[in-house]
């Protein structure tokens, strides 16, 4: 079973790396938010506390491993919603980190905030394909 699911990854990271790679990226470091609270990085510090952090972090964990799943079983929806919790994760890690950084954070807070549009971006592909599907089913 996770054997079938690393090669059905793996076909699809060579169709469209991007889409896969960066939210399965969220994964390790939502889990390292929910480990590691505040201490896990100054902008996640300035987030607000432990709390948030770990709303961040599990935002980021979830969100990637329901994109791993609908890519697995081939469900746009299921991958639009870890997408959306994704893109919650890395928004607002983004904010936090120019927020609590200032000019130290310019580059790595528009990075993520670029990841979270990027995010929007494959959602409203992912409703327009699911859309162009059902309008030919009918």
């Amino acid at each position: 079973m996770v054997r079938r699911a690393g090669r059905l990854l793996w076909i699809a990271w060579t169709d469209k790396p991007t889409a896969v790679t960066v939210p399965l990226v969220m994964i390790p470091i939502g889990v390292a938010a929910l480990i590691l609270g505040e201490n896990v990085s100054k902008a996640f510090t300035n987030l607000g506390g432990g709390a948030a952090i770990r709303i961040v972090g599990a935002a980021m964990l979830l969100g990637g491993s329901l994109v791993a799943v609908g890519i697995v079983r081939n469900d746009a929806f299921t991958e639009a919603i870890g997408l959306a919790l994704a893109t919650f994760g890395a928004g607002w890690y983004g904010i936090g980190v120019i927020l609590g950084l200032g000019v130290q954070g310019i580059v790595a807070g528009f990075g993520y905030l670029g990841i979270a549009v990027a995010f929007i971006g494959r959602i409203l592909l992912l409703l327009r394909k699911s859309h162009i599907t059902t309008e030919r089913a009918q």
